[in-house]
């Protein structure tokens, strides 16, 4: 039976986010807690033993009369020197039976010492060279197993002493003994696989430590946010890539060996990163796991550096403890170009610096990264939470107001509409009640935006701003977001919204409303806005409110009465 563990809170809500991303027309919560216990059963094997899969035993390797290999943890129990070498035969057990191991001389200086008794070896284990015959003796009856650079000394909270004499956490500090921290594993083309690192102060960039094809496999037994110790590796450096900006590159050699620590056997060692979540404060608050409320969003500013150019994404995001910046960094920052100031949104794995002293206060940089495997999820767009009867929690909007509720659901109607505009330099305001309008609603309500981003452009962009790259054909319409910046004949229209219990103005910067796209509304008379329709939306206090109807969402700025 598969021991118990406590769940941590960042798994289940991250996890919760991408299944309700998944499912945007809805699921039960029987469905949802089925897919995160079928999720936490591999996620427990990952974390706990290293595999997505149960470790084999020693029996099979036994039984096994094909060149197959298997991935096992083992222990060691005694070991012989092989008589005229300079290698070792070590004996290794599990909970069943034991072999014999020829081990490859690159760990006969760990086994002279004698660290090796009762250590735990992760090996990919290669085919049996012998016959093993039960009524012989000893030496004709035990498996015997040549020699494998593919296996890994197990390390945990009783070696703390030994990890921080041994290895420096910090890559300039040495140029063979490193103590890093796993941060992702990615395939290349070569069929190898780079498995990308950082040292302990976080300020460096991450390195990458290069396997071969064969070494590959080792890959199966690496996690995330575990520890390596490496000694004698490789080390090669060069010009700075995008996915390598220290430009460094450890390769695994014939004299490299590899010590693994699990993560929460590292933290009980206190041989852990210090985690973002755990003290870092910020203009003199903390900070949580909690989902963060976008305060602030720049444009892209791309980053030149030897050349190489990066694009990066700044955003300011607040919760009930403080704010702070952080910096997405290429592909990481992608989907930060459709968040709108006053959304919520969950990050996860995000890489938090040494802290600095600036102006009498302590100062983190938090970065993130598709090489520390950084995801960002806009949960104020997750439609799921609509569309599924379960998790929506309508209230009456008079509530909401007089509670000063940041984040909540309710259903109204459409009961009219204000249409803003600006005619050389005067604003006016028309009604659904109006009887003499004498604009093209369309020209000023709709406009043609950004596909990528969904930002308002002129006729005059030839490059989005946001996004820092040409717009060619990338173009569709909207309803316009409330102007800030007063540009002649620029408009924009305000729906009232009313649930029974109060009234609130929404206004658009989407595609479509009640599936009616922007672009079809442009092509469409005025008397369209007399229109009226239930919607369920989901509302930001002073922000943002975004509107369900016919299993579709749609976001609208918006302020209260």
């Amino acid at each position: 039976m598969m021991q118990s563990t406590k769940i941590p809170w960042s798994w289940v809500a991250t996890n919760v986010a991408r299944i309700l991303i998944e499912y945007p027309t809805g699921l039960t919560h029987v469905i949802l807690y089925s897919i995160l216990e079928l999720q936490w059963e591999k996620n427990f094997l990952k974390k706990f033993k290293g595999f997505d899969s149960e470790f084999s035993t020693i029996q099979a390797v036994y039984d096994c009369r094909k060149a197959d290999t298997f991935l096992l943890e083992v222990k060691v129990t005694q070991w012989v020197p092989i008589p005229q070498s300079t290698i070792f035969k070590v004996t290794v057990s599990d909970a069943g039976r034991e072999m014999d191991l020829l081990m490859h001389p690159k760990f006969s200086e760990w086994i002279e010492s004698g660290f090796l008794q009762n250590k735990n070896l992760r090996m990919v284990c290669p085919p049996k060279i012998n016959s093993p015959v039960k009524s012989e003796d000893r030496r004709l009856r035990t498996a015997l197993i040549p020699p494998t650079e593919l296996l890994l000394i197990m390390l945990n909270r009783e070696d703390r002493v030994f990890v921080q004499s041994r290895f420096k956490t910090k890559l300039r500090d040495s140029t063979d003994l490193f103590w890093l921290k796993i941060i992702h594993t990615e395939q290349t083309n070569q069929e190898g696989a780079d498995i990308y690192l950082s040292d302990m102060s976080s300020d460096a960039p991450p390195i990458i430590l290069s396997l071969d094809k064969q070494q590959a496999s080792l890959t199966f037994i690496f996690r995330r946010n575990d520890y390596l110790g490496l000694s004698q590796p490789k080390i090669v450096r060069g010009d700075p890539q995008p996915m390598n900006p220290s430009g460094t590159i450890l390769y695994y050699t014939n004299q490299t060996v590899i010590f693994l620590m699990p993560e929460v056997e590292a933290q009980a060692a206190d041989l852990a990163k210090i985690n973002l979540s755990s003290y870092v404060s910020s203009q003199g608050s903390s900070l949580n796991n909690s989902a963060k409320d976008i305060a602030e969003r720049d444009e892209e500013n791309p980053f030149n550096k030897n050349g190489k150019r990066m694009s990066r994404y700044a955003l300011k995001i607040a919760d009930t403890t403080g704010t702070i910046d952080i910096t997405l960094w290429e592909e990481a920052g992608y989907d930060s170009r459709t968040l709108r100031i006053g959304q919520y949104i969950l990050l996860e794995q995000l890489v938090t610096s040494d802290s600095h002293q600036n102006e009498q206060k302590r100062i983190w940089y938090v970065n993130g990264s598709t090489v520390c495997g950084t995801r960002l999820y806009n949960i104020s767009s997750i439609t799921s939470l609509l569309t599924t009867s379960s998790f929506r929690q309508l209230i009456p909007l008079w509530h909401a107001k007089e509670s000063k509720l940041d984040h909540f659901q309710i259903e109204a109607t459409i009961i009219g509409w204000e249409l803003h505009s600006r005619i050389k330099q005067e604003e006016i305001m028309y009604t659904d009640k109006s009887q003499d309008i004498s604009i093209l609603p369309s020209k000023h309500i709709v406009t043609l935006a950004h596909t990528t981003c969904l930002l308002p452009l002129s006729a005059t962009d030839v490059e989005c701003e946001f996004c820092g790259c040409p717009i060619e054909n990338e173009l569709t319409h909207i309803f316009r977001p409330k102007s800030a910046v007063g540009l002649e004949e620029e408009g924009w229209i305000e729906w009232i919204l009313d649930d029974g219990t109060s009234t609130c103005h929404a206004f658009g910067g989407e595609e479509s409303l009640l599936n009616y796209t922007a672009h079809r509304f442009s092509h469409r008379k005025f008397p369209y806005l007399n229109m009226r329709a239930q919607l369920f939306a989901l509302g930001y206090r002073d922000v943002l409110l975004q509107t369900r109807t016919d299993c579709c969402s749609r976001t609208y700025h918006k302020r209260m009465q």
